[in-house]
């Protein structure tokens, strides 16, 4: 996230300009190795070329005075390559030419000052919409925010699946984080619409994710594209054999140190098939192998992020069919009352006025 005024105002011209040309925009996307902070995207921009053509750029933006343009080009080139983008770009105030050539030898595209200053007169902040520093400082209107599950660190955990992988473990962390704010607009009346908008954050990169997983499944079968989703809901990245393989090399080590191993052994392959039958995944897979909707998943995202970042709190419930279709199906898989949670979020625009009145 952008440290300062200029930062921030020149993420959020990039964020506007990216959005234009029809790609799906994310500001400040921290990249970690294990448990440590290594940097942020200061822009993660996709775009969906065609059902198996999807694009990742990323973004290093630096508005300062000695804005250091060269070392940016060769940190960003290896950056795009940890993440796995399709390109990337640095965008500086520097207005040498040289920069442009170095970044053209390591094939990062440069926004160069001139360009920037043309974007600065074209592609302004948009008034009704929250910024992403604006977005973040609503977590400080809840101060037990941290101890509450800490609301901040999982919606951060949630972006950064996106520099991890656009892939089935991301897929099911950001199900775990979008259920963990869903159940929270049922139960925090005031702090409702902070969790309203971080689970219409997370749907829509839910929706990224499945769309980019799709592209290798989109030629499938219907029958064949399901099985491979309720196989990646349910077992991750890994899949049933990869998975089942780790689990033998740890159940080995049990039958060679641990008495009563293979009792042992059989009990944790009986609780893990259990687990994994009740997960009812089949309602996603379902769900996400349609033909239709796999063709609107893109849109989905865009209009999610939208409906999140509003000035003016907006429901899903105004949506398109399409997003409270999504919405609809995740409170099914969860076993989330429909008609309760679209009653909460109805209420928070009443209450926001009302708390505005009384103020």
């Amino acid at each position: 996230m952008a440290s300062g005024k200029k930062g921030y105002l020149m993420e959020e011209i990039l964020r506007t300009y990216f959005r234009r040309l029809d790609y799906f925009v994310v500001r400040g996307v921290p990249v970690y190795y294990k448990d440590f902070s290594i940097t942020d995207i200061d822009i993660f921009a996709y775009k969906r070329n065609s059902p198996i053509s999807k694009q990742i750029t990323i973004v290093d933006a630096k508005n300062k005075k000695t804005p250091q343009a060269l070392e940016r080009i060769f940190w960003v080139y290896g950056l795009k390559s940890v993440i796995g983008a399709t390109s990337a770009i640095v965008a500086t105030t520097d207005k040498r030419k040289e920069v442009i050539e170095y970044g053209k030898k390591l094939d990062i595209l440069v926004f160069d000052g001139n360009f920037i200053d043309r974007l600065k007169n074209k592609y302004l902040p948009e008034a009704d919409r929250f910024s992403e520093d604006d977005f973040f400082s609503e977590f400080d209107r809840y101060k037990l925010g941290k101890l509450d599950g800490d609301w901040r660190g999982r919606f951060v955990k949630s972006k950064a699946c996106l520099a991890v992988g656009l892939n089935f473990d991301s897929c099911n962390t950001l199900l775990e984080q979008a259920h963990f704010f869903a159940c929270k607009v049922l139960t925090h009346k005031i702090e409702c619409d902070i969790a309203a908008r971080c689970f219409y954050l997370v749907c829509a990169y839910i929706s990224i994710c499945i769309d980019y997983i799709l592209k290798d499944l989109s030629f499938l079968e219907h029958h064949e594209r399901y099985a491979r989703l309720i196989e990646g809901l349910a077992y991750g990245t890994k899949g049933e054999a990869g998975t089942k393989k780790m689990l033998n090399m740890a159940t080995d080590m049990v039958k060679s140190y641990v008495p009563d191993g293979n009792l042992i052994i059989r009990q944790i392959k009986l609780d893990i098939d259990k687990n994994i039958n009740q997960l009812h995944v089949n309602i996603l897979a379902e769900f996400f192998a349609n033909q239709e909707v796999m063709s609107q998943l893109f849109q989905i995202a865009i209009e999610f992020e939208s409906l999140a970042m509003r000035t003016i709190f907006t429901s899903h419930n105004s949506g398109s069919s399409s997003v409270k279709g999504l919405v609809g199906c995740l409170l099914d898989f969860w076993k989330i009352d429909r008609k309760k949670f679209s009653e909460a979020t109805n209420s928070i625009l009443l209450s926001s006025q009302k708390s505005k009145n009384e103020d």
